[in-house]
Parts: C-alpha cells; sequence; structure tokens
C-alpha cells in the first residue's frame, strides 16, 4: 500500500497489535494502531487524523512520537448495549455461504470476555473484563436479522453464551414474545447448562450446541484450569442429546502433560458422545495465556518482529513429534466421521433433508473445499 500510495496512512489493529503494540509498530509501514476493543477508539482516531489533532489522545491509541512508540492503555466498552448494530446492509450477503447453515444466515455476539480461566485461552488473559448485552438488546438484533432480511439462521459467537441462567431465560420469553421463528446455535460450556435451560433453548428455536471438551483425561482437564469434570461432560451431552439439539464437541491434543494413552482417551471420549459433529486441533501456547508464559522464550514476538517464519510451536514428547501429531489429528477426523454408524446415523436422521438440502444449495463452496 505504501509503495502505491506513499502519502497514505496506514492503521492496524486485532488481538496482535494489542498483545505486542511496541513491536507491531515496529514495522515501517504501519502509521498507527488501536489495540483492545476498537469500535469508540477507531473514531476518535480518525477524528483527530481528521482535524489534524495528536492521535496520541485517543484511548488504545499506538503511535511513534519523537523517535518513541507509545502505548496508551486499552478502552472498554462497559455499556455493551450503547453500541449501534452492525452495519450488514453495507455486506454483499448473497455472497456468503456455509455448507451446514441455513441461508440467509447472520452472525451475533452477545458478550464479551470471559469469566472462566483456561490456561490455554487467549480471551481470558486479554485484560478485557465480562461484559453481557442486555436480552432485550440481544432480540432486538436477532428480530433485525428475521424480519428485514428474512434470516432463517443466525449463529451465536459468544465464548460462554449461558454464564447467566437468568439472562438466557429472558432471552428465550422474549423471542417467544415477539413471535420469532429462526433457528439458533450457541456456543458454551458443560457446567453452565442444565436441563430447564436447554428446554427453555430448544424451545426458543436453538437447535445447535457447540461445548468445549478439550480432553477424555481429568488430569489434563485439571492441569488446563479447564473447571469441569468427564461425569459434566458426558451429563451435558446426554441432555442435549435427549432434546433434540444438534451438537459439536472441540477437542486437543498435545496439550503439556500428554501422553499417548491421554491422546487416546479424549479421541475414545469423542466417538462415546454422540455427537453430531467434532472439531480437533493441536495445542499451541497463543500470545499472553498462562500456557505462553510457561515458555522460555516468546516465539509470538519473534513472528510480530519477522525473525521467524517456523510454524507455531508445538508441544512434543519423546513419545510424538510434530509431524506425528499431525498424522493423529487427521487419524481423529476419519475415525470420527467414517464410521458405518455415524454414517449411517447422518443418512437417516431428522436433519437429513435440511443437510442434503444445504449441501446442494452449496455445492460450489463444497467443490472449493474438497480441490483445496
Amino acid at each position: 500500500m505504501k509503495e502505491a500510495h506513499p502519502s497514505c496512512l496506514v492503521g492496524a489493529g486485532g488481538p496482535q497489535l494489542s498483545a505486542y503494540p511496541e513491536e507491531s509498530l515496529a514495522c515501517p509501514d504501519i502509521d498507527f494502531g488501536i489495540r483492545g476493543e476498537g469500535e469508540a477508539a477507531a473514531v476518535q482516531a480518525l477524528r483527530a487524523i481528521a482535524s489534524r489533532q495528536d492521535l496520541g489522545d485517543a484511548a488504545g491509541a499506538v503511535i511513534r512520537k519523537e523517535g518513541r512508540i507509545i502505548a496508551r492503555p486499552a478502552a472498554v466498552i462497559e455499556d455493551l448495549d450503547a453500541l449501534p448494530f452492525p452495519a450488514v446492509d453495507l455486506l454483499p450477503l448473497r455472497a456468503y455461504r456455509a455448507w451446514n447453515v441455513d441461508h440467509p444466515f447472520f452472525s451475533m455476539v452477545t458478550s464479551r470476555g470471559c469469566p472462566f480461566a483456561c490456561r490455554f485461552c487467549s480471551l481470558t488473559h486479554s485484560g478485557q473484563p465480562f461484559r453481557m448485552r442486555s436480552a432485550g438488546s440481544v432480540v432486538d438484533e436477532m428480530e433485525l436479522y428475521v424480519r428485514r432480511y428474512r434470516a432463517r439462521e443466525i449463529i451465536v459467537f459468544d465464548e460462554t453464551f449461558t454464564v447467566d441462567r437468568q439472562r438466557v431465560l429472558d432471552i428465550c420469553r422474549e423471542i417467544a414474545a415477539r413471535g420469532l421463528r429462526f433457528r439458533w446455535n450457541i456456543r458454551t460450556r458443560v457446567d453452565t447448562v442444565d436441563e430447564g435451560m436447554l428446554a427453555a433453548l430448544r424451545q426458543a428455536g436453538c437447535r445447535g450446541l457447540h461445548m468445549g471438551v478439550e480432553s477424555g483425561s481429568q488430569e489434563i482437564l485439571d492441569a488446563m484450569g479447564k473447571g469441569i469434570t468427564l461425569a459434566q461432560v458426558r451429563g451435558a451431552f446426554r441432555a442435549a442429546r435427549r432434546l433434540g439439539f444438534e451438537t459439536r464437541g472441540y477437542f486437543m491434543i498435545a496439550y503439556p502433560g500428554e501422553t499417548l494413552e491421554t491422546i487416546r482417551r479424549t479421541l475414545a471420549l469423542s466417538r462415546e458422545l454422540d455427537l453430531d459433529w467434532a472439531s480437533f486441533t493441536i495445542t499451541i501456547p497463543n500470545p499472553g495465556t498462562a500456557l505462553c508464559g510457561d515458555l522460555a522464550g516468546d516465539y509470538w514476538r519473534d513472528y510480530v518482529l519477522g525473525r521467524t517464519d517456523a510454524p507455531a510451536p508445538f508441544f512434543t514428547t519423546a513419545d510424538y513429534t510434530a509431524a506425528a501429531l499431525c498424522r493423529i489429528r487427521e487419524r481423529a477426523y476419519r475415525d470420527f466421521y467414517l464410521r458405518p454408524g455415524f454414517l449411517l446415523g447422518k443418512l437417516f436422521s431428522r436433519n437429513a433433508w435440511r443437510l442434503l438440502r444445504n449441501m446442494v444449495h452449496n455445492a460450489p463452496l463444497l467443490a472449493r473445499s474438497i480441490a483445496r
């Protein structure tokens, strides 16, 4: 951009700049940055630029001044209800596709931060407190998408949607009171749901439940600081299946202290839980996490400064190399999705027609994915 337009002003933001503000501005082609939440800070910065004022007074601003890089404390937006809804009318809505989601669909976030303390999660250690939008604000946005844009499905991307039980029940009641009919799905934890709450969600049109399991070993769960038990995992998914939810579980392998035996337990649990979908990832120490703090060096700082192009580090042992972990993950996907019982279950499930319809509708997307 600078080569094409030398006089243009380039700003940057996002998790990388928030974690490494000074290192990010070591790149000479970045003129300023905004760390932390950007809605108010970016507007303040742009107004300062337009009026040729000092950008350094903007909350969260990262600037160069007199040969030094100065990073202002990041702003925290306490009242999330005060934020306007995203300007989705500016987006090419018909271009968005997701092969297992009803179209048209929208995504939204109803809270920020996280009250839990998982050692691997960068959100927990970002310094941002946990805040929630009110039930009325949440359903106002849902109603906008359903009434004006004919949304058939809404994806709620909160890390843990069900932290506040009463708010969940209020949202469900408000959806019913307004006569809104649409599918939606949420992400949450196994220890923040109960059968009564799940029944209310199901009644309000919520059909998908995504929950982090992480490990099939209680010892590894404890080492992660996850704060859940395997009994809670089994109980939450059992209740969800009984009520007719479509379920997805998330699993991690190669956490520090893992062995091939604990990995085997994790993969076995993924097949035991009778999930509709499963995702498997290899543990990476993200910047700012307690897990990253356990490392001797700082891989991410070197990455931001352009000192390394090596792949992000895995925690390897004498039992498995990085290449072996990749093979284990590939086998985990094959063993989960290519089971005859799983395939037959999908073929004869209550969602079979919906799944087939979406696959046909999104055939170009599937073709591109397979080609890659």
